[in-house]
């Protein structure tokens, strides 16, 4: 397609947004973005939060969030850290650290870390252990749960009150097909750009979750990011059955731009809403005392489990 001109100034463009039925150039894109992440956290998120936790891996989703949202978090005079969370992975986890310390430099982010290793395991270890299939669970999905558990820990014990992930449209899509194949309705409330927080379960939310993977992309590379290069060496391939779904859907969205955003506002605006999702009680796990549906929750089980295989090896 031949490269037009910015809708906003008429300047030569350098972005084709195909569902904005627009072209871009450099600032007005930025400009583009950036508003459309400040409708999200303006129509879902209440106010009031004083202390709040970005999570960024460095990879390119996070990375935008943390350009974007720290513009929207500086004008509302809020609190605002980044969280690396280290999984201890060889090479890889050092790598993302500096880039993540770069890049908040550049943004004059004061840094935190969080480090799986002082719970006495490493990602390498589970790795190891799935491999040697002593453990029986995907290394992806362990992972998932484990940064989950470690985002809400170190939120709650450091005073904040709303903890940040750069979860995006690409993301939501997957979720929702294969949680409606599988039955699993109910799950699709975990989809809503924000999930309040209770007692020591710290509040979350997703302000990009309406933006395509590929708009993030852009976005880094408009505001001269750095990203990791590849992905996880511990990353299986992708053939789930919700990539699967996914990639179904974004393939549509490329002959019909805009679908997976209709979609994506009628599942958070009409459908969730309408969903009667079964009261989990919560328990608080035995051992760390951290809300959990099971007793010891999943994080210390897997702790104890790593623990007790890694000590049979010695």
């Amino acid at each position: 397609m031949p490269r037009g001109k910015c809708r906003v100034c008429g300047r030569e463009a350098e972005y084709w947004v195909p569902w904005a039925n627009a072209w871009f150039c450099h600032d007005h894109f930025i400009e583009y973005y950036d508003k459309r992440v400040r409708r999200v956290w303006e129509k879902y998120f209440p106010r009031g939060h004083r202390k709040v936790l970005v999570a960024v891996s460095g990879g390119k989703d996070s990375v935008a969030l943390l350009y974007s949202i720290s513009k929207l978090l500086g004008d509302s005079g809020l609190y605002y850290h980044a969280l690396f969370i280290d999984l201890g992975i060889p090479g890889y986890s050092r790598e993302s650290l500096r880039i993540v310390e770069k890049n908040a430099g550049r943004l004059d982010i004061e840094v935190e870390v969080a480090r799986l290793s002082d719970y006495g395991f490493t990602m390498e270890d589970v790795y190891r252990l799935v491999r040697a299939r002593r453990i029986r669970r995907p290394v992806c999905s362990i992972c998932g749960m484990v940064k989950r558990y470690l985002m809400n820990r170190y939120a709650y014990e450091h005073g904040y009150d709303l903890v940040l992930t750069g979860h995006n449209l690409d993301d939501m899509i997957g979720f929702t097909l294969s949680s409606i194949v599988s039955g699993r309705i109910e799950d699709l409330v975990k989809l809503k750009p924000y999930v309040e927080g209770s007692g020591n379960l710290v509040a979350r939310g997703k302000p990009i979750l309406f933006m395509y993977g590929v708009e993030n992309k852009w976005y880094v590379e408009a505001v001269d990011a750095e990203i990791v290069g590849g992905q996880c060496p511990f990353r299986a391939g992708e053939s789930s059955i919700n990539v699967e779904l996914r990639d179904a859907v974004l393939a549509a969205d490329k002959k019909h731009p805009g679908l997976a955003i209709l979609m994506a506002r009628n599942i958070v605006d009409k459908l969730i809403p309408r969903i009667r999702a079964p009261e989990k009680k919560l328990k608080s796990c035995s051992v760390c005392g951290y809300p959990s549906s099971t007793d010891p929750c999943g994080f210390c089980r897997l702790r104890e489990r790593v623990s007790a295989l890694l000590s049979s090896q010695e």
